[in-house]
């Protein structure tokens, strides 16, 4: 009796995939996992909604999505800056580093 593989959806990609073994996918987890360790990044996954959700339910739901979205536009907004201060610094020491080459006489 041979066993079907299980199909699974790659994180990455989104693809199908089919899973050769539970060692592979232990390793793949670890493997993620210690990548992850040093950054507070959220995983982006797809919150299913019950049929029979109350008032309650929905609003909790719906705050939570905004408070994600809300702390993911702040990442957002602090990397953009921290990349547009790196970008200002090299630019100020190439045109300090072109300044120094030249000499007036």
């Amino acid at each position: 009796s041979k066993r079907t593989k299980k199909i699974l959806l790659d994180p990455r990609t989104g693809l199908p995939s089919v899973a050769e073994s539970e060692d592979r996918e232990r390793e793949e987890q670890n493997e993620h996992s210690s990548t992850e360790s040093g950054e507070d990044v959220p995983v982006k996954g797809t919150i299913t909604r019950p049929k029979n959700e109350t008032t309650e339910e929905k609003k909790a739901r719906k705050q939570a999505i905004k408070r994600e979205r809300q702390e993911r536009r702040q990442q957002k907004k602090t990397s953009k800056d921290v990349f547009a201060q790196e970008r200002k610094q090299q630019h100020k020491s190439l045109i300090a580093q072109k300044q120094t080459g030249i000499r007036k006489l």
